[in-house]
């Protein structure tokens, strides 16, 4: 079960990724992802990376209803990649232990300490620039 959905995660990103790539010239997209508590948007490029070079990790948690990826590197950062991202499917062990929106990769890390979230598998990768 948890395989199949980490699968169907990653063929959503996947789909929108590609989708990007004809939106590309188009606006930003705001508030597209959270960094150390402040959203930053994105044009999205549509280009996939192979599986090898650095690359910051971007959490998805499906599970969480309105939740926003979590990257846990951003601009200014001295291990930031340049928008260069892995995706992690995070899945939800105990919902009712998050009342709000998880807005840093501190936080995730916290979540995934007590239990309450749990690595559920690797999405693809792809190339997004981040703006504040």
């Amino acid at each position: 079960m948890k395989t199949s959905r980490t699968i169907l995660v990653a063929l959503l990103v996947t789909a929108l990724i590609t989708t990007a790539a004809v939106l590309s010239a188009g606006p930003p997209i705001p508030n597209f992802l959270w960094a150390d508590g402040t959203l930053y948007r994105t044009i999205l490029t549509g280009n996939n990376l192979p599986d090898n070079g650095p690359k910051d990790g971007l959490y998805v948690i499906p599970d969480l209803a309105g939740q926003r990826p979590v990257a846990e590197s951003k601009p200014g950062d001295l291990d930031y990649n340049g928008g260069r991202w892995q995706v992690y499917v995070i899945d939800v062990v105990d919902a009712s232990a998050i009342d709000h929106e998880l807005t840093s990769w501190e936080e995730v890390q916290s979540f995934m300490s007590s239990g309450d979230l749990a690595f559920g598998g690797m999405g693809p990768s792809f190339v997004c620039p981040v703006i504040k």
